[in-house]
């Protein structure tokens, strides 16, 4: 895993900071900054603007060359992170506590608040496209915009907006509305650059606060026990398939050792990862494979008997069906060893 480290604010900086870890430069047009990654460290871009209230935006859409972990770590406190994923997958931790991840699928947000000045960290997966888009909050500057409204707020996330000296630690995960994925597509797709993309952004953050406001005091009063429950499963089934694919060579046994209904379990984890549990596997199996033809010399067939595929002829279908080319061709192409 390649780490590049961040130690600076605000969102310039960030995008400083990445740019030089990257041994690149970064862009400005007007207040928004822009790092494009270099062929050798992946392909994409990431974004990030600030705003005079204290809000900021930080747009990730790439695709890293090796799993990639970004370490937000700088003697102050951190901004509040408002996370959503809208392709590919992501990990966060918190500094202070590297043990405990917390996945972000498709689909999904989370809302995290590090304590005192214990940073974040980001770990991407390689050659996958993923798209996060992030708000983040200086709450000293925003608290000194918006105290009367703040201290009115009728929800629990008034705490930890007003706690601009980063005294808690805060995590909340979830699914993002419908209409916070409507914004996400409108500022995707929207046209303009300079004054009127600052002043459509600088709407766009606060409409999200809004949706994801209205989203999180909705889910404490009205988000059932049993979808809590179906979230947790969910990702208690992706953290054992990630550790050890080949347990689970049908989902029977899977849903067995989680003690839930096979039907539960494969409707669930599609609602929640947009993905059946059949391809997260075979997702899995292929980056497995991959991984073998990059950093081997074995065999096809061996590799193929490796990853829990009897037949070598079928490992080079689905292959090719995935990649565009033969497990050979792929090695020809990607191997990082010299085969003698």
């Amino acid at each position: 895993m390649v780490t590049y480290r961040v130690k600076s604010l605000p969102l310039k900086d960030v995008i400083s900071d990445l740019a030089a870890e990257f041994h690149t430069t970064f862009k400005e047009e007007c207040d928004l900054y822009i790092v494009q990654l270099p062929p050798y460290v992946g392909k994409g871009s990431i974004k990030g603007i600030n705003f005079n209230n204290g809000l900021g935006l930080v747009i990730y859409d790439c695709s890293f060359n090796d799993d990639v972990r970004i370490e937000f770590t700088l003697d102050q406190v951190h901004p509040l992170k408002y996370l959503y994923c809208l392709e590919g997958e992501l990990t966060h931790r918190f500094e202070s506590e590297e043990g405990r991840a917390h996945p972000l699928l498709k689909y999904l947000n989370i809302i995290v608040a590090s304590s005192n000045s214990s940073g974040h960290i980001l770990e991407f997966k390689k050659q996958t496209h993923t798209c996060v888009n992030s708000l983040e909050i200086n709450r000293e500057r925003f608290e000194n915009e918006m105290d009367c409204e703040i201290k009115k707020m009728n929800s629990q996330l008034k705490d930890t907006l007003l706690d601009a000296q980063g005294t808690n630690q805060f995590l909340f995960s979830g699914d993002y509305s419908l209409q916070i994925a409507k914004t996400f597509e409108e500022i995707k797709s929207f046209p303009y650059e300079d004054f009127l993309r600052k002043a459509y952004l600088h709407s766009k953050a606060w409409e999200i606060l809004v949706y994801q406001t209205i989203q999180y005091n909705k889910t404490l009063n009205s988000q059932s026990k049993e979808s809590l429950q179906n979230l947790d499963l969910v990702r208690d089934a992706a953290r054992k398939i990630d550790g050890d694919f080949q347990q689970y060579d049908t989902i029977e046994t899977l849903a067995a050792e989680l003690e839930v209904s096979t039907k539960h379990l494969q409707r669930v984890f599609k609602k929640y990862n947009n993905l059946t549990l059949n391809k997260y596997i075979m997702k899995r199996r292929m980056e497995y494979i991959v991984d073998l033809l990059e950093n081997t010399s074995y065999p096809v067939s061996e590799i193929s008997e490796l990853a829990g595929i009897k037949s070598v002829s079928y490992l080079s279908k689905i292959f090719m069906e995935t990649y565009g080319m033969t497990p050979s061709n792929y090695r020809n192409n990607n191997s990082k060893i010299t085969l003698t």
